[in-house]
């Protein structure tokens, strides 16, 4: 059994090792981003080119005819093309759900058609945003199982899909597209409604691209701390000779009293959970064997 120097030591090493992997994916990250943000106002101010700045919401409430009824089509099998080339099962999964609710929608008006497009642009990036998450999580799972058993896990699939909080990472992250993608037709509503100058419009955009950025990197960081706590509980799962665990805090200036409190609990290992263990955003605490 490690002492608690080492048990520090351990925790503090894991952590680097995250943190340097979590900053290479959100740079990632905040670059598909700022291109969906770009893409983004480039369709509000199209939009305003094509209307003018006085339409009513009212016009754009009546349906649309000739070459926008084509470009739906066109979508719609951009869509189509994207989730048939996704290799992983699971976000194809979810883009299915996505094409299933453009089709049932009913009349298709302008107001829609100008959602639909941000929606598209958002469906792209949130899947190249899920498969580097899934890649990162993956790995960390791999990794914290082997470091348990030494050796490689079989089911790192289903692992990195069990529900915590009530949801998996993949359920999290379309949530937070739907929200913005509400929050967004919320601005230009209100900008069309109060007749305000577009570019006031676009400002509340930019502010929404700065939240989805900060989501974007809550969600890995706690992810993957997550992920790390699930591995090793599924390494430990499989190890007769470890009954306990203990919980280890990182122990530096920015960790919270809350995990300060929970420093060298242990628990039977039947009874950890990896949402039990991490239990806010942006927690580093782990776990480690305990045969006191």
């Amino acid at each position: 059994m490690l002492n608690l120097e080492e048990l520090l030591a351990l925790a503090e090493e894991i952590d680097n090792l995250d943190k340097g992997r979590e900053d290479e994916l959100l740079m990632y990250v905040n670059e598909v981003y700022d291109d969906l943000y770009d893409e983004i106002i480039d369709i509000i101010l199209s939009f305003y080119g094509e209307y003018g700045e006085d339409v009513t919401w009212n016009e754009l409430n009546k349906g649309i005819k000739g070459d926008k009824i084509k470009q739906t089509a066109k979508r719609m099998e951009r869509l189509k093309k994207l989730r048939d080339n996704t290799d992983d099962k699971y976000v194809r999964a979810k883009l299915q759900e996505e094409l299933q609710r453009f089709k049932g929608r009913g009349l298709l008006t302008h107001d829609k058609f100008l959602t639909d497009k941000i929606n598209e642009k958002m469906i792209v990036a949130t899947t190249k945003v899920s498969l580097g998450i899934k890649k990162l999580l993956v790995e960390t799972v791999s990794r914290e199982y082997k470091r348990a058993t030494g050796k490689e896990i079989k089911n790192v699939e289903e692992t990195i899909l069990i529900p915590q909080y009530g949801k998996n990472w993949l359920d999290r992250l379309l949530d937070n597209k739907n929200k913005t993608l509400a929050s967004i037709k919320v601005e230009i509503v209100k900008g069309i409604r109060s007749g305000r100058n577009p570019r006031e419009t676009i400002k509340k955009v930019q502010k929404l691209g700065n939240m989805t950025k900060y989501e974007a990197e809550r969600l890995v960081r706690t992810e993957n701390a997550l992920a790390r706590v699930e591995g090793a509980i599924e390494g430990y799962m499989t190890d007769d000779d470890i009954q306990k665990v203990i919980i280890i805090a990182v122990g530096d200036r920015v960790t919270c009293p809350e995990c300060r409190d929970r420093d060298g609990t242990i628990m039977n290992k039947e009874d950890v959970r990896a949402d039990g263990i991490i239990l806010h955003a942006h927690c580093r605490c782990t776990i480690a064997p305990y045969n006191g």
